[in-house]
């Protein structure tokens, strides 16, 4: 059991360091390099990566996106925040990033008719209008807390079934009574 999970990890760490030679391109074109520092400049956290690009460089990982899409975000997103961090330390330490896709997803561009249940677990594309939506429930990804007593901040993450993270969030009681912030709340809305 122990072999297969080393094997895993050497496989996402193999698969994380393609998607970090991609993202550092100061060899060639040098375009997400650019959006890279576009994106610390502009203090956001989110780039748009073509697949019709990726293809050209690495087409197992575009197959690997579209077909077994959680693993391949995960080493892809380590990719981003590690090439995050060394252009700007500071800034990698502080963020979570995201990737978004645009270019040819093939079979993958559905609408709401031709989404079925063969898609479970991959990328799509699904292109439609919205005509009725039930109500939005957003739901706390992160927040922040003061604790009087050590005079320090606590920051905390929730996870749960819907989250790439497969680790649920900690149920550790805390020693001290933590003052509750309205400062600092990171909310995630599912459809």
């Amino acid at each position: 059991m122990d072999l297969i999970s080393r094997e895993d990890e050497n496989r996402a760490r193999e698969i994380t360091l393609e998607y970090l030679n991609f993202l550092d391109d100061s060899g060639g074109d040098k375009v997400y390099m650019q959006k890279c520092e576009d994106m610390i400049k502009e203090n956001g956290s989110r780039i748009i990566i073509n697949l019709n690009e990726l293809r050209k460089k690495l087409p197992q990982r575009v197959n690997g996106l579209l077909r077994n899409f959680v693993p391949e975000i995960l080493c892809l997103q380590q990719a981003m925040k590690d090439y995050v961090s060394r252009l700007d330390p500071e800034y990698g330490k502080i963020r979570d990033f995201n990737v978004g896709f645009e270019g040819s997803f093939g079979d993958r561009h559905v609408n709401p008719r031709t989404l079925k249940s063969q898609f479970l677990g991959s990328m799509v594309c699904c292109e439609g209008i919205v005509t009725k939506c039930s109500a939005l429930r957003p739901k706390v990804v992160r927040s922040v807390h003061y604790c009087p007593a050590t005079k320090k901040t606590f920051e905390r993450r929730y996870t749960d079934l819907t989250s790439y993270d497969a680790f649920p969030c900690s149920t550790v009681l805390q020693r001290h009574v933590l003052a509750k912030t309205y400062f600092y709340r990171q909310y995630m809305i599912l459809l």
